[in-house]
């Protein structure tokens, strides 16, 4: 319970500063990351230390967790969480690290999540229908 009250506290802390993404943007990247998390140290092995996830791999959770979890409305919640793209998620990232939400290495920059996919290919276009390439016939009555 006092987790989710630090959670909660550093979300405002975050928000009453940087008002660009809403709480429920920040919550969601934070439950996410320890998602994720989970699934690539499960994948590493066994007597691995390495706690450490790559901005890339954060951004392909993130993806299949959006995907999953909100299907062809995926950019409209991303839309009205003010995330237009990687860097947004970037910032939320940084941001959550500030108030010691997530932990960083001293490796990670923010410009790792600079553009690294475009999110009309990956949220859009595979919910797109397809064209047909002749007209169906019309049957006369």
């Amino acid at each position: 319970m006092s987790k989710a009250i630090s959670m909660e506290s550093g979300i405002e802390k975050i928000v009453a500063k940087d008002t660009r993404y809403p709480k429920e943007a920040y919550k969601f990247i934070a439950e996410s990351v320890s998602k994720v998390c989970q699934q690539v140290l499960s994948r590493r092995k066994q007597n691995s230390r390495n706690r450490h996830i790559t901005a890339l791999q954060l951004l392909n959770g993130l993806r299949d967790i959006l995907l999953s979890d909100y299907n062809c409305l995926a950019i409209d919640v991303l839309s009205h969480w003010n995330i237009q793209s990687t860097d947004d998620i970037g910032n939320i990232v940084f941001n959550l690290a500030k108030v010691n939400l997530l932990g960083i290495s001293e490796n990670d920059r923010i410009e790792d999540f600079h553009e690294r996919f475009c999110f009309h290919s990956v949220f859009v276009l595979p919910f797109t229908p397809y064209k047909r390439l002749r007209a169906l016939p019309v049957i006369q009555l």
